[in-house]
């Protein structure tokens, strides 16, 4: 397959980010009541259901969730996680970049 100049500058997560939008819009039509979400890691800031009960200084703390982005909730695919995912793949991202 040639690559385009576009898809050469790509990165990994976009394209894994791609996937799962177009695997959300597959779900609502095939699968209506499978559920999905999308966790990042690695990220600089955190937002999950653990993060609250996290200190930040503790990195190899059993249990720490930090570094972790729950981008979708675990949930059946609907309107405003779409709506959320494709402004990211648009360039607006869900968190201020640092």
């Amino acid at each position: 397959m040639v690559k385009t100049s576009d898809e050469e500058d790509k990165s990994a997560l976009k394209t894994a980010l791609e996937c799962a939008y177009e695997l959300l819009l597959q779900k609502i039509i095939s699968n209506p009541n499978d559920m999905m979400g999308i966790i990042l890691f690695g990220t600089v800031n955190n937002r999950s259901l653990f993060h609250a009960n996290i200190d930040q200084e503790k990195t190899k703390v059993e249990g720490n969730y930090a570094h972790l982005y729950n981008l979708l909730d675990l949930d059946v695919p609907d309107a405003s996680g779409i709506k959320e995912l494709k402004r990211l793949l648009n360039g607006t991202p869900p968190f201020s970049a640092e």
